[in-house]
């Protein structure tokens, strides 16, 4: 059975963490609010992100912000202090920023470890049924032993090399922006000429299904 850590079990990484576990991985949770990895009962919970990196095949990171990334993987008591000469995959699926991984696979290089990019598009409906669009960036041997865990979690889509999925991501979070702020004009529209407001959200949701994220 494949071993699988989750560091950081908010909104994102509990639902990350509920949907491989009953998968059936075998699961390892992390979170700096312990009572919250805890509340999830998927599996053990770690003290620290080393602690939770060591043992297990591949180690999943759905974190806030850039400065967490940084903290949790480079800090103390960091995910590659405890990984040094081991073989687990490190696959980092946080909102933070092209500069964030390309940083990641740096300090990875200097210790011979392995890491994908992996940041998706989509909310937690689409985790927990398992569409969401994974993007990928990194290495496709390293995908390849990723595979079987994103599956479960949507649709994979290789980009290309370290920071090539995080700039997708911003392009298309760019681009659910903007179609956000029309739906949000013609909702009004619609609305003030006289037409029931959820008639004119589903004409929007047909034509632009992005919209059921927001």
């Amino acid at each position: 059975m494949t071993r699988v850590a989750v560091l950081g079990t908010g909104r994102m990484g509990g639902a990350i963490a509920r949907r491989l576990a009953s998968s059936g991985f075998d699961l390892t949770v992390w979170d700096r609010t312990i009572a919250k990895a805890q509340t999830l009962s998927v599996g053990r919970v770690a003290p620290t992100p080393a602690e939770a990196s060591r043992d297990v095949d591949i180690v999943i990171s759905s974190l806030t912000n850039a400065a967490a990334v940084r903290d949790v993987y480079l800090g103390p008591q960091g995910a590659f202090e405890s990984s040094a000469g081991m073989k687990n995959l490190f696959v980092e699926m946080s909102t933070a920023g092209p500069e964030s991984i390309e940083e990641l696979s740096r300090e990875a290089g200097k210790r011979g470890l392995r890491i994908l990019e992996a940041p998706v598009l989509g909310s937690i409906p689409a985790v927990e049924s398992g569409t969401l669009a994974v993007l990928v960036g990194g290495s496709p041997q390293d995908l390849a032993q990723a595979r079987p865990i994103l599956e479960r979690l949507g649709e994979i889509h290789q980009v290309g090399g370290f920071g090539s999925a995080a700039r997708l991501k911003l392009v298309a979070n760019a681009m659910l922006g903007i179609t956000s702020a029309a739906a949000a004009e013609l909702l009004a529209a619609g609305t003030a000429a006289g037409l029931d407001r959820e008639q004119v959200f589903w004409a929007l949701v047909r034509l632009a299904p992005a919209l059921k994220a927001r």
